[in-house]
């Protein structure tokens, strides 16, 4: 480092990023499916009372809830990815990225 040689390499924090995304979207894509199944459950009589409804209605609200925030940490990581360079310059840190801990969302 410090040659005055540097030139561009890989930038390893947005390959590290590229390869989250993967499961970031995948999760962001079934974050509903539990809420899902208990309110397609309760549609077909599982329960049936005005508690029933009212449990529907926050269940409802709160799948809703759990697919907006789903979808924000799935823009916040494409946007940082599609705002990240292909090649940075040696002496940057992202040349030298390495994850502590280790991205494990793929």
């Amino acid at each position: 480092m410090g040659s005055g040689d540097e030139g561009p390499v890989e930038n390893q924090y947005r390959t590290e990023l590229e390869q989250a995304l993967s499961g970031v979207r995948s999760n962001a894509d079934t974050c509903g499916d539990a809420f899902s199944k208990v309110i397609s459950a309760l549609e077909n009589g599982a329960w049936s009372s005005s508690t029933a409804d009212i449990f529907d209605e926050e269940l409802r609200d709160r799948k809703q809830a759990a697919q907006d925030d789903a979808d924000d940490c799935r823009r916040a990581f494409e946007t940082r990815h599609e705002n990240e360079p292909e090649e940075v310059d040696e002496d940057d840190w992202r040349a030298r990225w390495v994850a502590y801990p280790p991205m494990q969302m793929r």
